[in-house]
């Protein structure tokens, strides 16, 4: 969608009587918004989602995970098979969804969660594949493994 005041307003000289220094929780008070009522399809597109939006009182926060999710994968148990198949997974997921990230910020455009599951999958497959000229026997343990697994989560 890009700026929000571009989406809204679509080129018109109005901030809807809305300050331009406003927070979304200055726009609400007790769980009723207090915005105008929508004089366009996107404005009652923005309006449809902010009311999905509660706010709390308690204070934001960010947890990175990082460091974390970097011991798990150094810690991994299990045979060779299985650690590389996590980490061709986990190296998948990483790219698409920074990908699907700076698609989403910088050309305002999105994919469906199906969609990126889809690529994931496809790209993992890919990569097992590709071993198969140099090593056939682990192209043929991967790609084993990794349909057993999705056969467990599907």
């Amino acid at each position: 969608m890009g700026r929000v005041t571009d989406f809204m307003l679509q080129g018109r000289n109005t901030r809807l009587g809305i300050r331009k220094d406003a927070t979304l929780a200055n726009l609400c008070r007790e769980g009723q918004w207090l915005i105008p009522q929508a004089r366009s399809e996107n404005q009652v597109a923005v309006l449809a989602f902010l009311m999905s939006i509660s706010f709390t009182e308690e204070e934001d926060t960010y947890e990175r995970n990082w460091n974390e999710s970097l011991q798990q994968m150094q810690s991994l148990g299990g045979d060779g098979i299985r650690k590389r198949l996590l980490l061709l997974s986990w190296q998948a997921v990483i790219y698409w969804i920074w990908a699907e990230r700076n698609s989403r910020l910088h050309r305002n455009s999105s994919r469906s969660s199906a969609l990126l599951i889809t690529i994931i999958e496809r790209q993992v497959k890919d990569k097992i594949s590709s071993y198969r000229d140099g090593n056939p026997g682990l192209s043929s343990s991967l790609m084993q493994s990794w349909f057993l697994a999705c056969d467990r989560v599907y």
